[in-house]
């Protein structure tokens, strides 16, 4: 396992909050989860914009493989998931080299919206549920794609199978929206970049 990982995220939302902006969010929420095409070509021009601004230096670029995170259950044959649909998104505002699905789940974890906190999937379940897809492809850079970030726990888990097949790449995540569940937002556009980390009772922490 990896015990710390680079993360970039756009927006944020709120699980909790009652401000207007903090309901908003969870509208937001909502739509990405649906897979919404439209709301999701908006937000990677958005993220291109941002690019463009000086946000997220080293984690777009030419030379980048944007690699989708699979779902907590393994997709039907021809469906598309919503992070494959984000990661085609930034590529079409060309944000990354090309999209290849180097990642497959091969068994079902517990769906972390649905579990509380003790019971969510650790980075380590993860990790072994998932698998490298067969793939001549040796990318140098990869920035797994994800729709939400909460603890880090899936970016971890995907980043170290990742790692253990391709030690030599350099690998960074992303995801749209990053959560919280204290307090309200007041925007729900916040850009940052922090760092995914694993700690030592095997739980992952997210800052910021």
């Amino acid at each position: 396992m990896i015990d710390r990982l680079p993360f970039a995220t756009p927006l944020v939302y709120s699980t909790q909050g009652q401000s207007a902006e903090s309901i908003h969010s969870r509208e937001l929420r909502d739509r990405i989860k649906r897979g919404d095409r439209k709301l999701l070509r908006q937000i990677g021009a958005h993220v291109a914009q941002l690019v463009v601004e000086g946000k997220f230096p080293n984690f777009f670029g030419s030379d980048i493989t944007l690699v989708p995170v699979p779902g907590h259950a393994p997709l039907a044959p021809g469906a598309i998931s919503t992070p494959q649909r984000i990661a085609m998104a930034l590529h079409e505002n060309g944000l990354g080299a090309e999209v290849v699905p180097l990642l497959e789940r091969r068994q079902r974890v517990q769906k972390s919206a649905f579990a509380a906190p003790h019971e969510r999937p650790r980075a380590r379940d993860h990790y072994e549920s998932l698998a490298i897809s067969p793939s001549l492809l040796r990318p140098r850079k990869v920035l797994l794609i994800d729709d939400f970030v909460t603890r880090g726990a899936t970016l971890l888990g995907a980043a170290a199978r990742i790692h253990t097949v391709l030690p030599d790449v350099e690998i960074r995540g992303f995801a749209l929206v990053r959560s919280i569940t204290d307090g309200d937002i007041f925007s729900i556009r916040d850009p940052r970049d922090g760092i995914l980390e694993l700690m030592a009772d095997a739980e992952s922490r997210r800052r910021p």
